[in-house]
């Protein structure tokens, strides 16, 4: 039977967001050239310049509708928010005699994502 590998990270660069500084994201710009794009600096500025005036105060900060979610932890209340919200947008439009089968799809598609993921751990 093959030994099972062995890895180490070791690095001290005090917090997740400093190692993703200084060794993730200088990688994706290299590839991609996509972060020093005008347009793509325009867009964080706008979407910073929004996010604060409505609570946000750190990253990752989710908004769906008008409920904001800070924190990585938050990801299943973002999860369920958007699949609640999607299921009342439907039930209105439905009532309104305008039922969207793609508002239906979606609902589905991240429940099974969610059934999924919970099924592993």
């Amino acid at each position: 039977m093959a030994k099972p590998l062995k890895v180490e990270f070791q690095f001290d660069f005090g917090s997740p967001n400093a190692y993703l500084a200084e060794r993730v994201i200088p990688v994706i710009e290299k590839r991609t050239g996509v972060a020093q794009r005008d347009d793509v600096k325009k867009r964080l500025i706008d979407l910073t310049t929004d996010a604060v005036p409505r609570g946000a105060f750190g990253s990752p900060t989710f908004f769906i509708g008008e409920e904001m979610f800070f924190g990585k932890d938050q990801l299943r209340d973002v999860e369920q928010s958007i699949v609640e919200q999607t299921a009342q947008r439907r039930r209105l439009a439905a009532t309104a005699g305008q039922a969207n089968d793609g508002d239906r799809q979606t609902r589905e598609n991240v429940h099974a994502r969610s059934t999924q993921r919970r099924s592993r751990a």
